[in-house]
């Protein structure tokens, strides 16, 4: 359903997200977009919603390219994604 490229982010680099929408509510919707936030949403940072761009041509995955932002305090709460129409 969602993985990224490169498969390991690291802080400042780009990353590019690729998420399928299949087997979820935003099946067939027309626009998909991303916002994210980190050490489960309690980082004052965060981004989006930014718009994916819809999948190619015999593809099934929507994508986005962003860069990965250190959060203060990294605890074990990683980047949390939502997705939404």
């Amino acid at each position: 359903m969602l993985f990224t490229y490169p498969e390991v982010v690291e802080a400042g680099q780009e990353v590019t997200l690729y998420y399928n929408p299949r087997d979820t509510p935003l099946n067939g919707r027309q626009q998909v977009y991303v916002m994210g936030g980190w050490n489960r949403w309690t980082h004052k940072r965060h981004f989006g919603p930014i718009a994916m761009h819809p999948p190619a041509e015999g593809e099934e995955h929507w994508q986005v390219g962003e860069q990965a932002v250190e959060a203060e305090g990294r605890g074990s709460g990683g980047v949390r994604y939502q997705f939404n129409v």
